[in-house]
């Protein structure tokens, strides 16, 4: 795809107007078909102004959003928009989620962007303004379901305030490094999209004791009923003479699918690490999730947010693992430092926490490329 990209120096200058292209390294063709995508990355070099400068593109439109008590901000303004005080700055790097799904009425679902930094810069993140993002701006809608630590960029969503159960909301935050003495060296925008949405009854569907559905009365919910050995939630078709409602655990007041979601295990790596990459680097990433107070490791899928190239195997269900392999390209290796995100998805759609490592490309060592 192309865009349209303007760069306009800090007396109001249009140096250039960039026709910028991206190149697709993830595809997610999995799953709910809404919630589908893919994703990519590529590096457009600019000739760089001698003077502070902002990089922008705006266009139409936005997806129809919607906010936390339903109402809908249909076709908006696109708009992303970065500044550069600091020419000889290292501006924050974040691998962007393509979309972040959230599950409605569970609380605590965060969602941590762990940038990075070549200069080692304090960072700091920032709901970005109407000016710097159009229609995503986040008090243009009611959307106190969604939060922001400005200090640890972290995303949080409460399900429990939010009035919808399906939809999707924007996120627009500008990524800040700042320099010793407290100034804004650049300021980076990140913008996706959080997608809202209630785990259903599908196929058959049994309990934890391994009975079916039809051997319980049309009022009896007190267990937890599972389908393919999950919780399941909402139905949306008739069974009987009533909906069928998400189950609600007596002891939180939640519905039974924010329990126990799936986690990443070891040999994962751990959120922030910085992996040193000389040649071929593989790296393994493992998941589970409870049943019956018995881990199990036969979960739908992991879904990456790689550099280009590199190549990862699909879920190994006896184990819960699958292993990433690249091999960063001479000009890759240029660029120094790349990101890797990682998440996992269980049966009923849940996912773990995303985590993300930088790899750091060290000496070369020429045997790889032989």
């Amino acid at each position: 795809m192309e865009y349209e990209h303007s760069i306009i120096t800090s007396t109001n200058t249009t140096v250039s107007i960039q026709n910028a292209t991206y190149v697709v390294t993830d595809i997610e063709n999995m799953g709910y078909i809404n919630s589908q995508w893919c994703y990519g990355t590529v590096d457009e070099p600019i000739q760089k102004p001698a003077e502070p400068f902002e990089y922008y593109f705006q266009n139409c439109c936005w997806v129809d959003l919607k906010d936390d008590k339903g109402d809908i901000i249909a076709d908006g303004q696109f708009k992303l928009y970065a500044r550069y005080y600091d020419t000889e700055n290292n501006s924050p790097q974040v691998k962007v989620p393509p979309i972040w799904r959230v599950m409605t009425g569970c609380p605590n679902q965060a969602l941590a962007l762990n940038p990075e930094d070549k200069d080692g810069d304090r960072i700091r993140c920032r709901w970005s303004s109407e000016a710097e993002a159009k229609s995503a701006y986040y008090f243009k809608g009611n959307y106190t379901s969604l939060s922001l630590d400005e200090e640890t960029c972290v995303l949080n969503y409460d399900g429990t305030i939010d009035t919808v159960t399906s939809g999707v909301k924007p996120i627009a935050i500008q990524v800040e490094d700042y320099d010793e003495n407290g100034n804004i060296k650049s300021s980076i925008p990140v913008q996706f999209l959080a997608s809202v949405w209630e785990p259903e009854f599908t196929g058959d569907m049994i309990d934890i004791t391994g009975r079916s559905l039809s051997d319980y009365e049309e009022d009896d919910q007190s267990e937890a009923f599972f389908w393919g050995d999950v919780f399941v939630g909402h139905d949306n078709h008739e069974h009987g003479r009533k909906r069928r409602e998400a189950l609600i655990n007596d002891a939180t007041g939640l519905p039974y699918y924010c329990d126990e979601p799936p986690q990443l295990i070891f040999p994962s790596p751990e959120a922030g690490v910085q992996i040193n990459v000389t040649g071929t680097v593989k790296i393994d990433v493992g998941a589970f999730y409870y049943l019956d107070l018995e881990p199990k490791y036969d979960l739908s899928r992991f879904q990456f947010n790689s550099p280009q190239g590199m190549i990862c195997t699909d879920l190994d269900k006896t184990n819960g693992r699958a292993s990433c392999i690249w091999t960063p390209t001479l000009e890759q290796r240029e660029q120094k430092l790349h990101g890797f995100c990682f998440l996992a998805i269980d049966k009923l759609g849940r996912q773990t926490e995303r985590r993300c490592i930088s790899l750091k490309i060290s000496d070369f060592v020429d045997d790889v490329f032989r």
